[in-house]
């Protein structure tokens, strides 16, 4: 895969293992500290999301900022892990083949759509799901299968189309099962999102294909002394800048599907506020309700910040 060029404007556009950012953070990072090129980086990640909802807001999170790159990654939600429950019903099984032909369908669509723009295409497989770790967390067996399936297939589809393609899952499954056998983990309890260890193993394998001559940190403990490394000042602020908006477009993208007016949103916020609703829920609607009054003003002023890495 080539490097990004000097002054590419490189969006990621995915799901919350994207809109986390620190695997993106890290890459720009190495970027600015090991070489001269310098690029914009603007994070299209929306939790909860996948391939097919995800189409409906290229135009806005996406092309909006002129990209030079997009790299895409889908799959964790698409696969539908809920119908990975013990028992499941035939009808169920065909349901779960369905979804997974839908999310490989769909990610080949906007490939296409991005390049018939001239905008290059990186595509990345899912990231793992930790079906070996004994924790009170459900676990949806089958679903790393399906996950691996995607991988594979996108893997052929990219080459056939000379697509730079990332396969996170079949490079840090083998280092997800070896560190396992030590009681250890970079996937969160959750069993879908890699930890900041996590992250820092997927900025490693990236960089490598790009051909960078990277370490990989390939135990958990490498990976968490490489996760506690400060960002520098430009950086923080960049990330401060774009946090603002990142809770506010789950919101909007996930919860408030069909409502259009944003004082009604606001609304629906208080409504929610006014009964019980855990922290997370709180900080989502106060931070949505900044977001609404103060929307072009954020969006410009992370903008305008990240454009000034060409000094930094």
């Amino acid at each position: 895969m080539d490097k990004f060029v000097h002054g590419a404007r490189v969006v990621f556009f995915g799901d919350s293992i994207t809109a986390n950012g620190t695997w993106m953070r890290r890459i720009l990072e190495y970027y600015r500290k090991n070489t001269d090129i310098r690029f914009e980086l603007y994070n299209a990640g929306v939790s909860g999301d996948n391939a097919t909802n995800a189409s409906v807001r290229i135009y806005e999170d996406v092309l909006y900022h002129e990209p030079t790159d997009v790299v895409m990654m889908f799959g964790m939600n698409d696969v539908c892990r809920g119908y990975y429950a013990e028992g499941a019903s035939t009808e169920v099984a065909t349901e779960r083949r369905a979804c997974l032909e839908a999310c490989i369908r769909k990610i080949k669509e906007l490939a296409y759509a991005f390049q018939r723009r001239g905008i290059r295409v990186i595509l990345a497989s899912p990231t793992p799901y930790d079906e070996l770790a004994e924790i009170p967390q459900y676990n949806y067996i089958g679903v790393e299968a399906a996950l691996y399936e995607i991988g594979d297939r996108l893997n052929v589809f990219a080459k056939k189309n000379g697509i730079p393609f990332v396969a996170f899952n079949s490079l840090m499954l083998p280092i997800l099962k070896k560190e396992y056998k030590s009681g250890k983990s970079f996937i969160g309890p959750d069993r879908v999102h890699p930890t900041p260890a996590g992250h820092e193993l997927m900025a490693a394998l990236f960089l490598r294909e790009q051909g960078f001559e990277v370490e990989i940190p390939e135990t958990v403990e490498k990976m968490t002394e490489l996760s506690r490394r400060p960002f520098d000042e430009w950086e923080e602020r960049r990330y401060f800048l774009e946090c603002r908006i990142t809770p506010a477009k789950f919101i909007d993208r996930c919860l408030f599907t069909g409502i259009k007016d944003s004082q009604y949103v606001l609304k629906y916020t208080e409504e929610k506020l006014a009964k019980e609703a855990t922290d997370y829920q709180k900080s989502c609607a106060e931070a949505y309700k900044e977001y609404v009054h103060n929307k072009d003003a954020y969006v410009s002023e992370l903008n305008e910040h990240t454009r000034t890495v060409y000094g930094n």
